[in-house]
């Protein structure tokens, strides 16, 4: 079933996003770190994230705090996805791997597995977000050095779905609740935007309409929630802005760190109704809201 089926009740979509904007503190910061492609994983009520080299466990403790451990120790990776039944994890293997791919692995071995590093003769080159359609279990992941999005279909068969050189720079990806639309976030500061690609019921993509061409700078990773108001980050700045499905803006949250990058959305606790997001620059932000959300 589509991603707002599996995760959305009937009333989720009537919560409240924002009274107004807001700053967010960090709940877990290091020194140095690149944080990424966050996903919350029900049956472990834990947030997983990138951290370059390694997929890392967070766990809340109360409200200002948290729990971290290493869920794998030397899998680099950029960007996460969970599969419908959240048997299965998806990472792009990009900014630090020696050979660029997608990978997974299940929750019960944790033992990351090629998924596709080529279509062709191409080799991927930077795999960067990626996101799962539960309709035929294919992912589709953005490589803004290839300057394309690939998709991959459960047998590991790569094709390019898109040539985004015409477009722009891929960065972000998300698909909408009834996976009729793929949303596509990135080119670089002061222009940023989000594109929708209307997705065909054999997963191939028509031509893309700007959604959002205002106010994202580098625009990165997306969250939606089950209203469809989708949360992209803005990695050139410090603020994550949310945006209704026509592309109207209705808020944002900055964070209190001056040199912070936000680089990813997630949705999660026991819930779902707390937003997390990473950033670039080694933190893990948690915001309790009134609206349930997406785990990634």
């Amino acid at each position: 079933m589509p991603w707002g089926e599996r995760y959305c009740a009937p009333g989720d979509e009537n919560g409240m996003v924002l009274k107004e904007d807001i700053t967010a503190k960090p709940i877990y910061q290091v020194d140095r770190g690149t944080f990424e492609g966050p996903v919350w994983v029900e049956d472990l009520q834990s947030l997983l994230f990138c951290d370059l080299r390694k997929v890392v466990k967070l766990q809340r403790k109360g409200n200002n705090g948290a729990t971290v451990s290493n869920f794998t120790n030397s899998s680099p990776c950029a960007g996460l996805a969970i599969n419908e039944d959240e048997s299965a994890l998806y990472l792009t293997q990009g900014f630090g791997a020696n050979n660029p791919q997608l990978g997974y692995t299940t929750f019960a071995d944790v033992k990351v597995t090629k998924l596709a590093d080529r279509v062709g003769n191409q080799r991927f080159e930077r795999p960067n977000d990626v996101a799962y359609r539960t309709a035929d279990g294919s992912a589709y992941l953005t490589d803004p050095l290839a300057m394309a999005i690939f998709r991959v279909t459960p047998d590991g068969t790569a094709t390019k779905a898109v040539n985004m050189n015409p477009i722009g720079r891929p960065n972000g990806i998300t698909f909408s609740l009834d996976e009729k639309t793929l949303y596509v976030a990135g080119d670089r500061n002061p222009n940023g935007k989000v594109w929708a690609f209307p997705v065909a019921d054999d997963g191939s993509l028509g031509q893309p309409t700007i959604l959002i061409d205002k106010g994202l700078g580098n625009a990165d990773g997306m969250a939606i929630d089950c209203a469809g108001n989708l949360y992209v980050a803005s990695s050139s700045g410090r603020v994550l802005k949310i945006f209704d499905s026509q592309g109207n803006v209705l808020g944002s949250i900055t964070s209190t760190l001056a040199r912070a990058k936000v680089s990813n959305p997630a949705f999660g606790g026991p819930d779902r109704k707390t937003l997390f997001f990473t950033s670039n620059s080694g933190e893990i932000y948690a915001v309790d809201l009134d609206i349930v959300g997406l785990p990634y």
